[in-house]
């Protein structure tokens, strides 16, 4: 097999493993963050660089610990990073709906971040204290931390800011958390998209660039989802197609009487891979304002039918 056939067949592995991994949202007792987790942990340098405009990130480790104060138990951050370009500590927090969002762990990392002293060397003492006396894990996991802080001198310096990645939709408080201050941001999976794409040909991606396309476009399932969940007036959009032939079909039938919701926009679909494109969900409207949802709509994420027609057929010629 030739190394194209080979790129193409791990692509589409891929795609199905995305598939396969979303739909498991709706299996009970399933805890959709712990089975993506990994998947987005495999891209998390390049994921939070694009949501911070292009900064180099380096990853000091997964469920990184935060010791209580009475004992060694601790609360777990999903991603302890370090920003290079800011020489700033980064906790990031991944939620793949908005009932998981807890206020009090957002207290928790806020303690942290609003501190006046620089806080590594309190979070590095006590995870020593918590490997010195945990399993064989956490001392293995130590020994990596330990030479990623050789080679980030500044590290001790660095203040903390907080990261979330997070569907749009309704908190459990009735209210997004305010963000108070410069150093805390909250960024849904259409950011993610939106950012990633923007920062597509401005910056020096991985090999693996066309799969972390893949998993934005994917997870922006989510955010759907949870604007569906909204109040019914709240709808932007008069139908929805679940496959790439259907809304082809319809763009075909209807032109410019119709508009395609495209997270991104013009942009983020022109750079999108075929197998990416298939079996997503696309979202429509007419633009005939009788026949149109009332729904608010960003014009940047919305194409025309017939220039989301002209795009696809560039990607796929045989559509």
């Amino acid at each position: 097999m030739e190394s194209k056939e080979i790129k193409a067949v791990s692509d589409l592995f891929f795609q199905e493993l995305l598939e396969h991994i979303i739909s498991l949202r709706d299996v009970p007792k399933v805890q959709l963050e712990r089975v993506i987790g990994p998947v987005i942990g495999f891209f998390i340098e390049d994921i939070a660089s694009a949501l911070l405009d292009g900064d180099e990130i380096v990853n000091l480790g997964a469920e990184f610990p935060l010791k209580k104060a009475k004992n060694l138990q601790s609360t777990n951050i999903d991603w302890l990073l370090f920003n290079k370009s800011r020489d700033e500590l980064v906790f990031f927090e991944l939620k793949t709906s908005v009932s998981s969002y807890s206020d009090k762990q957002f207290q928790t990392y806020r303690t942290w971040s609003s501190r006046e002293k620089a806080p590594w060397t309190e979070l590095k003492n006590n995870y020593d204290a918590i490997a010195k006396d945990g399993n064989e894990k956490y001392r293995k996991a130590k020994q990596l931390l330990d030479l990623a802080e050789k080679g980030l001198p500044n590290i001790k310096g660095a203040k903390a800011s907080i990261v979330y990645l997070i569907p749009t939709g309704k908190f459990p408080s009735g209210k997004h958390p305010v963000e108070e201050k410069e150093n805390e941001h909250f960024f849904s999976f259409m950011n993610l998209a939106t950012k990633v794409s923007e920062n597509f040909q401005s910056r020096k991606w991985s090999e693996f660039s066309g799969p972390l396309m893949m998993l934005c476009q994917k997870l922006q399932e989510l955010d759907i989802e949870n604007q569906d969940a909204r109040v019914e007036r709240s709808l932007n959009y008069s139908g929805r197609e679940t496959g790439l032939a259907d809304i082809v079909k319809r763009a075909r039938q209807h032109g410019d009487e119709i508009t395609v919701g495209f997270t991104g926009g013009i942009s983020l679909l022109a750079s999108s891979l075929p197998d990416g494109l298939k079996n997503r969900l696309f979202l429509w409207d007419w633009t005939d304002y009788t026949r149109a949802a009332a729904g608010k709509k960003d014009g940047r994420n919305w194409l025309s039918g017939s220039i989301f027609l002209e795009i696809v057929e560039e990607i796929i010629p045989n559509i």
